[in-house]
């Protein structure tokens, strides 16, 4: 089976040959046509203090139904963005996931007891998809214990913790993603491929079939 790769968040439109992009489109762009997108609020968008959250979240709402997932949208600790107002809004592009029924791309930083907290607490059943991971096997194990599939990028290229990580992560759970970095998701793949100890064509055909059945 020939498969494409799956690039699962990536802010650039992809002109890669054989390659499936999802785009993560700016908050007020027009979605683009002919590719798969996400569109959602960040939590470093709060920090502005011009950003209109009621208005971003009212186009995202009337926008959503021509996107392929939500996102990325979450909660970051980091980021000088008030919290709370961090989790109001998240909350609220929660609401928009399910009423929709739309996967969404989550971006994570130092809050994972908080977004698998509000998971269920607002009793999501849309896919999940932890994007940019970089934590050890114990994480990983614990976010899919509670339904999360992970995507991995350039973290995996510097070996380390997420190395094992890596290796544990279920077949069904996995992608692959470029996110803002200036490499392949050939690159990123192939990488992923040694560390599970199979070809990349089989690693392919794993994250494309993931990617068939959440988004196709």
């Amino acid at each position: 089976m020939d498969c494409p790769f799956v690039d699962i968040h990536t802010h650039r439109r992809t002109d890669e040959e054989n390659c499936i992009g999802l785009f993560q489109a700016d908050y007020g762009q027009t979605l683009p046509s002919g590719c798969f997108c996400s569109i959602g609020i960040h939590p470093w968008q709060l920090h502005d203090a011009a950003f209109d959250a009621g208005g971003a979240l009212q186009m995202i709402e009337n926008c959503i139904s021509g996107a392929s997932a939500l996102g990325e949208a979450g909660l970051d600790k980091v980021c000088p963005s008030d919290f709370g107002l961090q989790k109001e809004v998240f909350e609220r592009q929660i609401v928009i996931s399910e009423r929709h029924c739309k996967p969404m791309i989550i971006h994570n930083v130092h809050a994972t007891g908080e977004i698998t907290g509000l998971r269920k607490a607002c009793k999501a059943v849309q896919p999940w998809i932890m994007h940019g991971f970089a934590g050890n096997a114990v994480m990983a194990r614990q976010l899919v214990d509670n339904g999360f599939y992970i995507s991995v990028g350039k973290a995996v290229l510097n070996g380390g913790k997420i190395a094992e990580a890596v290796r544990v992560i279920p077949s069904d759970r996995l992608f692959a993603e470029t996110d803002v970095a200036d490499i392949s998701i050939g690159d990123v793949c192939s990488e992923i491929a040694v560390l599970r100890g199979v070809s990349v064509e089989e690693l392919k055909e794993t994250v494309y079939m993931n990617f068939k059945r959440l988004f196709l």
